[in-house]
Order: C-alpha cells, then sequence, then structure tokens
C-alpha cells in the first residue's frame, strides 16, 4: 500500500520549528554572564586564590623570621675566660663570676661558678653590646672591667686576674705628730737570694696620713716613707704572716712644692707633662752641678690646670725640670724650705 506524501504545510511548520529552536538557542547563549552568582556558584575558585595568597604571606612571613634568627644569631658570642692567680698564692676554692649588662643592652645578667681545680669559664650566646665582668672570692681581691661585644665577634678570650687581699697598712707622721698626707710610702720584700730583682711595692697616705697596700704576698718587708729611689726615712722591717699587718712611720721636718706651667707662646695651663724634682749640690766649680747618689729625686705630673705638686722634700736646693710631648725641656731652680710652700712657674716652648 502506498504511503501518503507529506504536504507542503507540513514542511513548512518543521522549518518554522526548527528557527524557533535556533533563535531560543541564540539569545540564551548571548545572555551576560553574572559575576556574583558565578562567584557563588564556583567557590572553589575563590578558595583557591585566597590559598594561593596565603601560601604566599606564609613565605614571606618565613623568610623574615629566618632571616631575624640568621641576624639574632650574628650579634651573639661566646665569652671565654682563664682565672690567673699569682703564682705564690693558692687559688681560691671557689670563684664567683657575674656578667652583667649594662645601659643599652637588653639582655638577662649571667653567672657562673669557678673551683679550683680548673679555672676555666665559658658564657655562650652572649649578646653584643656593654657589659660589666665581676670576679669575687673569698681571701681575694674582687675582679671588676668593663668589656664591649661587638656584632661579628664569634669568640671572646679574657683573662681574671684575682690576687690575694692581703694587706700592709699604716700610718706616717710628720716631724710634729701631725698626719703626713699624700706622703708615699714603698714596701720592699725581703729575699735570700740579694741578686734577685724585687719590684718595690708603692702606696700613698691619704688626708689622715693612713695608707693601704693591697695584694702582699706572705713575708718580710722594709717599709719606708718616701719614693722607692729617695726615702725620707730609715726603714722599718715588718712581717706578714696573716692576712695583714701594720706599721707606724714617721718622717723629719719637710717643704712643699707647687709648679705650674704655661705655654710660653699662649700662655696657656698645659697638662700631662712630666716635672721632676732633684736636691742638688754645687761643687767648687758653680757652673756645674753634682746630684749624689743619695740625693732625693722625685717626679710628679701636671693637672688640667698645669700644676704638679710634691708634698714632701727634704728642705735644700732643688732643680725643677719639665717636660713633655711636644715640648721642649725647661729647668728652673728654687729653694725648697721646711713647713714652707716653694711656688714657681715654668713656661714651656712647643717644638
Amino acid at each position: 500500500m502506498r504511503k501518503p506524501r507529506a504536504g507542503r504545510s507540513d514542511w513548512l511548520l518543521l522549518v518554522l520549528l526548527a528557527l524557533a529552536a535556533v533563535v531560543v538557542w541564540i539569545f540564551t547563549t548571548s545572555q551576560p554572564v553574572d559575576n556574583s552568582a558565578t562567584a557563588l556558584a564556583n567557590p572553589l575558585g575563590e578558595g583557591n586564590a585566597a590559598t594561593n595568597q596565603e601560601s604566599t604571606n606564609g613565605a614571606a612571613t618565613t623568610e623574615a623570621s629566618t632571616e631575624r634568627a640568621i641576624s639574632s644569631l650574628a650579634s651573639r658570642v661566646k665569652v671565654v675566660g682563664q682565672v690567673a692567680c699569682p703564682d705564690w698564692a693558692t687559688p681560691p676554692g671557689e670563684i664567683v663570676i657575674d656578667l652583667r649588662p649594662q645601659a643599652g643592652t637588653e639582655a638577662e645578667a649571667r653567672r657562673i661558678r669557678v673551683y679550683a681545680d680548673r679555672l676555666h669559664f665559658e658564657f655562650a650566646n652572649i649578646k653584643a653590646g656593654n657589659w660589666e665582668l665581676e670576679a669575687r672570692a673569698d681571701g681575694f681581691q674582687s675582679f671588676k672591667a668593663l668589656y664591649t661585644f661587638t656584632p661579628g665577634q664569634r669568640r671572646i678570650s679574657l683573662l681574671v686576674p684575682m690576687v690575694p687581699a692581703n694587706l700592709l697598712r699604716g700610718r706616717v707622721s710628720n716631724h710634729r705628730g701631725l698626719p703626713a698626707a699624700h706622703c708615699a710610702v714603698s714596701a720592699l720584700r725581703v729575699v735570700e737570694d740579694t741578686s734577685r730583682a724585687v719590684l718595690p711595692l708603692i702606696g700613698r697616705c691619704d688626708e689622715n696620713g693612713e695608707f693601704s697596700i693591697e695584694g702582699v704576698r706572705i713575708g718580710n718587708y722594709l717599709v719606708h716613707p718616701g719614693p722607692p729611689r729617695a726615702p725620707l726615712a730609715d726603714p722599718i722591717e715588718i712581717q706578714l704572716a696573716g692576712s695583714e699587718a701594720w706599721v707606724e712611720l714617721s718622717i723629719p721636718a719637710t717643704g712643699q712644692a707647687k709648679i705650674t706651667t704655661f705655654d710660653f707662646k699662649t700662655g696657656e695651663p698645659v697638662a700631662k707633662l712630666v716635672v721632676t724634682a732633684r736636691h742638688w749640690q754645687p761643687r767648687t766649680d758653680p757652673t756645674w752641678i753634682e746630684a749624689p747618689s743619695n740625693a732625693h729625686l722625685e717626679t710628679a705630673r701636671t693637672d688640667e690646670f698645669g700644676v704638679a705638686q710634691f708634698f714632701h722634700l727634704p728642705p735644700g736646693e732643688y732643680s725643677f725640670t719639665a717636660q713633655g710631648h711636644g715640648y721642649r725641656q725647661r729647668v728652673v731652680r728654687r729653694a725648697v724650705i721646711s713647713d714652707k710652700i716653694t711656688e714657681l712657674e715654668i713656661r714651656v716652648r712647643a717644638l
């Protein structure tokens, strides 16, 4: 049986339906995209961006922390040291060493204990800056010093001297029984081997005429008033058997000398010059001077006002010599009288 053929109207309907579908498809695909809707529909994309940003920030923070750590390590030092005692002294049983930060250094104080069987010490991880070190032990003088540790110094080595606190103490009186203020005192240890050189110990009296010489070795001493090579009286032998010994000394009548130095050209006082007072005696030929081997010889240094003082000079004729860096030597002669103050000016010329 023969199928009926589609009419023209049917084909026209099919074409119209196809065109309508195409128009709908074009209209749908040409609409603008709603960003907010897309963002809500795809929150995973935004999360990935935030995660990436956080990762970047975290890496930067880690790098900054690493740089700070490296900088902090570079500003840290290790302080090592050795405690040293005189060969004639027995080291203390225990030494307390404190390391304290000074103004401008923000750090905690440190403490360590050192014992006689091992006199080494170490402070690790010390911040660069200004520090004070103090070492203390029973029967010994305390040691105190200031140090500056700079960045870049990896290891600092220190030597800490510990000297027994043995004392030679005493009083010096003048010919009137009054305190001999500012008088020098010398002590020389007595040794069996006279060919052995022994350095003298030197002290100076305070306003009350009392003196104290620290760090003295046990033994016998010859003590006299005056500088080591210019005694003002005969020495007295005393024995230091324990931690302290006392001696009474006296001096004959003496005079004083006050020397003021000036620059010859400017007239300004000259500081840090060395002034030497030398007792002299003329020979038969008055054109030159002889200084006997036992003549009094003493030195002093000018202060910021250009003044040098000698408090106890045996009476007689003296030559006063002023000399120093950048100036020519100048000599002036004057007499020193008992219980009097001899004042003179010395004008020095610059080189």
